[in-house]
């Protein structure tokens, strides 16, 4: 299955995207996926491992079926975030609604497969 999700996402554009998401990066920043899978895998690997230590998996998709869920209200509102999301599932991220609530958008940009929303806590 990591097989195929890895050669169903155009590695050039997730290159691209994580250089952009890396721009943000302060020393602090969280890189949260809303979706954790193949796209954490292809983060590391173009991030050189340089934030594995700062990395947040949201939403794993477990194999007996019982997805793992991060309680949205653990969301820090003192940190900053960089939200990466896949844009292959079609499906709006609770975790992007709840964050636009509780910080400042910095910027974001789309990419083919993926999304990039730098969140700054507010003022």
């Amino acid at each position: 299955l990591l097989v195929i999700n890895v050669n169903t996402i155009d590695r050039f554009d997730f290159r691209d995207a994580t250089e952009y998401a890396l721009s943000f990066d302060d020393g602090n920043t969280i890189y949260a996926f809303d979706r954790a899978g193949s796209s954490v895998l292809l983060f590391q690997y173009y991030s050189k491992n340089a934030v594995d230590d700062r990395i947040l998996k949201l939403h794993v998709v477990a194999v007996n079926g019982n997805d793992e869920l991060y309680p949205i209200e653990k969301l820090g509102l003192e940190q900053g975030y960089v939200l990466i999301i896949s844009k292959n599932r079609g499906e709006a991220s609770e975790y992007e609604a709840y964050l636009r609530t509780t910080h400042e958008v910095a910027a974001e940009k789309e990419f083919k497969d993926v999304k990039v929303v730098v969140f700054e806590a507010s003022s």
